[in-house]
């Protein structure tokens, strides 16, 4: 364990936050990333990864023992493994203690009376020890410890995850993300608090392009810029890895060497995957309700029967506009209402200037559009899907029955099967009609609407 000469630090804090980097094991139970206290036993505070009978984090601050704590503890939370960031605020002002997990607010207390100046000088100031000799020590990995005397808020939790301020931060692809071609550039980040300007380099050899400098002659370094964006100019493979760092020249003329960062490109172009739609208001910056995108017949339902989206979300109960339950992949799906009783078709449409994907669907030498729907039992199977691009109608072609199965069915459609100018697509339908005199309602869960050089 770690002793740390803090005592009088602690003494004087009121308003305050903890934050420490984790990577903790399976263990023995009640273990301490941190114990500050005194010789007194009832007199202490501790963040711990309880590997008991709860495998969750809590923080918990006493005068008065274990019947006194003032708790922040989470429900229903396990602690994963790897690294993670954790922290805790205290608004002594407010009396709130949050505690925070990676970034995201875990659990907190509205009425917490205790500051760590309450528990005086401390004298047992550790790192990976508890202050209950029966307990076990901290098995894991610990980085980055930091104190501040005031309560940080959550974008600035967020930034101190990011460690040296001096370094570029915040890539974009994310660090191991998995974009699409078409979604790769420009590449971006943040820069570093002191950065003049920015070193890239770029390949695909990991070893190579974290141990390259500024006298690299094989292409991966590509200069000194101004910008904190970069677009290779190189046509990216699919499915392929490709490696990148920004070092930071600084004002005082210092270097700072960035970060490893890596992405993998898909195999396939991204038409909507519908992760990028939310529940904002309209007037609020980022909004993106999906029937804006998707446009429906909600306003006349005479004509067009389709609803596109929960019409009624209950936020108190963790409902949205989009599916977050059922879904394909990622964390959002469509649910696409219809109601053939009286239009005789329910049919939504997104004009392609709307998604990045944009007009052409020929990039990358395509030939097939996928996308996956999920039924519902309640659902007729005498309705007709069918998929609309410029106008040309493709039906689906499989079994009537899969609309009313309550699992994906991936539908792959020959893009020649349009027979339009592929170049030019500006709208996409995807709708039921009725067939003969059926008048069939029910919905429809729409995902991963892709393109690919062969069906997967």
């Amino acid at each position: 364990y770690v002793e740390l000469p803090i005592g009088s630090v602690i003494s004087s804090l009121t308003n305050c936050t903890f934050t420490i980097w984790l990577d903790s094991e399976p263990g023995g139970s009640w273990v301490r990333a941190f114990d500050f206290g005194t010789n007194d036993p009832n007199v202490y505070m501790c963040l711990g990864p309880r590997w008991w009978f709860m495998d969750d984090m809590y923080f918990a601050i006493t005068t008065e023992g274990a019947a006194g704590q003032i708790l922040v503890q989470p429900t229903g939370f396990d602690i994963e493994t790897g690294w993670h960031h954790v922290s805790v605020t205290i608004d002594a002002d407010r009396q709130i203690m949050i505690l925070y997990y990676d970034g995201e607010e875990l659990a907190r207390n509205d009425y917490a009376v205790l500051s760590p100046s309450a528990l005086g000088e401390t004298t047992n100031n550790w790192l990976g020890r508890s202050h209950d000799e029966n307990d076990s020590y901290y098995l894991g990995s610990i980085d980055d410890f930091r104190i501040y005397n005031y309560a940080l808020s959550q974008a600035e939790i967020g930034r101190v995850m990011v460690g040296d301020p001096l370094l570029a931060w915040n890539p974009k692809p994310a660090d191991g993300s998995t974009p699409d071609v078409e979604h790769v550039s420009p590449m971006s980040w943040s820069p570093g608090d002191n950065a003049a300007q920015h070193d890239v380099y770029f390949g695909t050899d990991t070893e190579a392009v974290e141990n390259a400098d500024v006298s690299d002659t094989t292409n991966i370094y590509r200069g000194r810029q101004d910008a904190n964006t970069y677009t290779p100019p190189e046509v990216l493979e699919w499915g392929q890895t490709y490696c990148w760092r920004i070092d930071e020249y600084n004002n005082d003329q210092t270097l700072s060497k960035g970060r490893l960062w890596s992405f993998t490109t898909l195999d396939y172009l991204i038409v909507d995957d519908f992760e990028s739609y939310n529940d904002l208001n309209p007037d609020e910056e980022g909004s993106k309700r999906i029937f804006f995108t998707w446009v429906d017949g909600f306003d006349n339902p005479s004509i067009n029967g389709s609803t596109m989206g929960y019409p009624n979300p209950s936020f108190a109960d963790g409902e949205h506009f989009v599916e977050t339950q059922i879904v394909h992949s990622g964390n959002q799906s469509a649910p696409l209402f219809y109601d053939n009783s009286v239009a005789g078709y329910s049919e939504v449409t997104v004009n392609t200037f709307d998604l990045t994907i944009g007009q052409d669907w020929t990039k990358g030498d395509v030939q097939v559009l996928t996308l996956w729907f999920y039924g519902d039992p309640n659902n007729a199977a005498t309705e007709q899907l069918y998929v609309k691009l410029n106008g040309a109608k493709v039906l689906y072609n499989g079994d009537a029955a899969d609309l009313a199965t309550a699992e994906w069915t991936q539908w792959d459609i020959d893009l020649s099967a349009f027979g339009i100018n592929l170049t030019n697509v500006t709208e996409m339908s995807i709708g039921l009609e009725r067939i003969g005199a059926s008048q069939g309602s029910g919905v429809l869960f729409i995902d991963d609407i892709r393109l690919y050089r062969e069906a997967p």
